[in-house]
């Protein structure tokens, strides 16, 4: 599983969801982000994130909260920003988000949709492409757009090729 260096994490996840979760894919990851709020990622470094990382970092280390807002609006802007820099020390580390849930405690639902995701992730491509073949079999504009390519084949194949032969000559090697 890949763990995390989470600063200020006032929580962490099941052990046992850790385990099941790192069995879908060594690479996930599941993060306290506050009240409610569950976030499942992959931890895969890469030069990219770390850069777009470090900018962010570097942008939000000059960022202050408004002094002209109310107390409520501070707080709010405070809680924003110190969540962004959150987020943004966790893509230094190579994490990605793949989905948010509002749960109060992590559970198997977290569990089956990440396997629900990496399932169709890894094969729904497939499963969508010959679904839409086996649609097509019996297309009445299928049906006439073969109808047509075979016709123009049939009409038109023996002057393509004459066409495309016109100027080759054929060399015979001597014997």
């Amino acid at each position: 599983m890949a763990r995390l260096r989470m600063e200020g994490a006032l929580r962490e996840a099941p052990e046992a969801l850790l385990r099941d979760l790192e069995a879908v894919d060594p690479a996930a990851a599941l993060v306290y982000a506050g009240p409610r709020r569950w976030v499942l990622g992959r931890v895969v470094p890469n030069e990219p994130r770390r850069a777009m990382a470090a900018r962010v970092l570097a942008s939000y280390a000059k960022a202050t909260v408004p002094t002209w807002a109310s107390a409520d609006e501070k707080r709010a802007a405070a809680l924003r920003l110190e969540e962004s820099r959150r987020f943004a020390r966790l893509a230094l580390q190579g994490f990605a988000v793949i989905a948010e849930y509002p749960l109060n405690d992590p559970d198997s639902r977290i569990l089956f949709d990440f396997q629900l995701r990496d399932f169709l992730y890894r094969f729904a491509a497939d499963l969508e492409f010959e679904k839409g073949l086996a649609a097509s079999e019996g297309e009445p504009s299928r049906q006439r757009a073969i109808a047509t390519i075979l016709d123009a084949a049939k009409t038109h194949g023996v002057d393509a090729w004459r066409y495309a032969m016109r100027k080759r000559r054929v060399f015979q090697g001597a014997a």
